[in-house]
């Protein structure tokens, strides 16, 4: 199969050519959470979910520190997790030093 045509351009079928993602890549959709939803429903009733909850909320109410993770979880969402990226006691990875400038920015001249 030939990679480009005479015009120098990806012919289709080429992994670096244009024209969007290739089949089947990508995120899904959503099938497979309704697919779960459908059987989690025929399975496990409205009556029993919510027995489910209450007994998670009783574990968590009583220290159940895993329980409180995952309800607070599911309820409000895990808390966004920050990297801070620090050279050796805080300072910074990188330090810009300017010839003949101090590090208030001062001239030396």
């Amino acid at each position: 199969m030939e990679q480009q045509g005479n015009d120098g351009k990806f012919l289709p079928g080429n992994q670096l050519a244009p024209g969007g993602a290739r089949p089947g890549s990508g995120r899904k959709p959503n099938a497979a959470r309704e697919l779960m939803d459908k059987v989690l429903g025929q399975v496990v009733t409205e009556a029993e979910q919510i027995k489910i909850i209450k007994t998670l909320m009783t574990a968590a109410q009583g220290g159940d520190v895993k329980a409180a993770t995952l309800l607070l979880g599911y309820c409000w969402g895990k808390p966004v997790e920050r990297a801070e990226v620090t050279g050796q006691d805080g300072e910074p990875l990188v330090r810009l030093i300017l010839r003949g400038r101090d590090d208030a920015g001062n001239s030396g001249a």
